[in-house]
């Protein structure tokens, strides 16, 4: 059960009120009932029987979003890439689409018969998840290649990450382009590669973004209009006029990201609208009829990601990707978000490491906390779905704390916001390649 001690904040303390939470009597015990507790977070472990249960709860869903509360732990990767595999290998879904860029990982993913794994998950993913947990991830793309089903990577960003000299979109752009006009090609050319060789993409942005924004929507329009003869042109490389297309389409959005700076709730709702589109674009375009894993931040996968910030936050007038994909999509989605109790976890930097906050009062982490103590278990698979309240399950319905990050505080009414949730007792943070 929840602690009898009372929240110091009164702001939390007025929130709770406001939303008539009350003290519950049965959550620990239906939680010991009812949670799954998976064997190994190995992604080498493949004796998928601890696994089983998520078949009827997925069922025929199309796209899985697997999140997490930071970035910077070892174990959300491990048991991502274990689930992962699994919803490969048994269930039938054939492309991870992670929190990467759409050009980048789109390019990574052709080349992959001529790099290592190291090399193509450092041309797709933001250098946060370049460590050996992720590592195993790619490793299992890269072996899928000789099987006849093959678990195709991909990205959703509208930001660039991956390597800056992996980024060869001018190049690529040239090549496309010539097919229809040439004079056309050289343009697209210089102007992207002006773009990529900038050192300063903030700055560059900030003075440029102006100018090269009509240019960009001009090339994405060019594109479009004759990607009947792109793809003709180059049989053996589908989706290429596609992807080029959306990714010089985003482009001015990504220059407005970045002059307006990372704390403006604006440009932030820009980039998961942008998102959002992307994993439409997987969907619809790319790979009709496939079925999706989407690997981003809780708040990105959440239903309603501003409902989750406190008043004043910047996040609290940010619309997130997952709340455009509720509202297109909902009954083709299964979202787990992910959450720790304790331990040490790492920035974004890949440097510095903190230590994860206590719970705070009436929180999900104390609820879990809760759990571990009375069964000592590493980790807990709770599914919300179509669960209703009753005795032991008014928490789902409730306003609860938590962290993201395990430091900044959040509020969520859990139920509202995920399918299911995973939650880590004790984390660590990854080892960076």
């Amino acid at each position: 059960m929840f602690r009898s001690k009372r929240w110091t904040s009164s702001l939390a303390a007025l929130l709770l009120a406001g939303a008539g939470c009350g003290q519950p009597t049965q959550d620990d015990r239906w939680l010991q009932d009812n949670h799954v507790a998976i064997r190994s977070l190995d992604p080498s472990d493949t004796d998928f029987s601890d696994l089983q249960f998520l078949k009827p709860l997925i069922g025929t869903k199309r796209v899985v979003q697997l999140g997490e509360s930071a970035h910077g732990t070892a174990e959300f990767s491990s048991v991502k890439t274990r689930l992962i595999k699994f919803l490969h290998q048994e269930m039938g879904f054939e492309v991870v689409a992670f929190e990467a860029g759409l050009f980048e990982c789109f390019r990574a993913n052709e080349r992959m018969e001529f790099r290592t794994p190291v090399q193509t998950m450092r041309a797709c993913t933001a250098g946060v998840f370049n460590t050996t947990e992720v590592l195993a991830l790619f490793e299992h793309i890269q072996s899928s290649r000789s099987t006849a089903r093959p678990l195709m990577l991909a990205g959703i960003d509208i930001q660039r990450t991956g390597n800056r000299v992996d980024f060869d979109r001018p190049t690529q752009l040239r090549q496309a382009i010539a097919v229809f006009d040439p004079v056309l090609a050289e343009e697209a050319f210089a102007l992207d590669r002006e773009w990529v060789e900038t050192s300063n993409l903030a700055g560059y942005a900030g003075a440029n973004a102006d100018r090269l924004g009509p240019s960009y929507q001009r090339f994405a329009s060019a594109i479009a209009a004759h990607a009947a003869e792109i793809d003709a042109a180059f049989p053996s490389r589908p989706g290429l006029a596609t992807v080029l297309s959306a990714s010089l389409a985003s482009t001015p959005a990504y220059f407005d990201v970045l002059r307006r700076g990372s704390t403006d709730s604006a440009g932030l709702s820009l980039r998961d609208r942008g998102m959002a589109d992307n994993v439409e674009l997987l969907l619809e375009r790319l790979y009709p009829g496939k079925k999706v894993i989407v690997w981003a931040h809780n708040f990105h996968v959440a239903r309603d990601g501003a409902a989750t910030a406190y008043p004043g936050s910047t996040l609290a007038s940010v619309r997130n990707m997952g709340s455009w994909l509720h509202e297109r999509r909902a009954a083709d989605l299964y979202t787990v978000g992910l959450f720790m109790v304790r331990g040490r976890a790492a920035h974004n930097d890949r440097t510095n490491t903190y230590e994860i906050e206590s719970p705070q009062e009436h929180s999900l982490e104390e609820l879990f906390e809760e759990l571990f103590s009375a069964l000592d278990i590493p980790l807990a698979f709770v599914n919300m779905a179509n669960v209703p309240r009753g005795e032991g399950t008014a928490w789902m319905f409730e306003l609860l704390g938590a962290w993201d990050g395990g430091y900044i505080g959040i509020r969520l009414v859990p139920r509202d916001q995920f399918d299911a949730l995973l939650v880590v007792d004790e984390v660590h943070p990854p080892h960076y390649i």
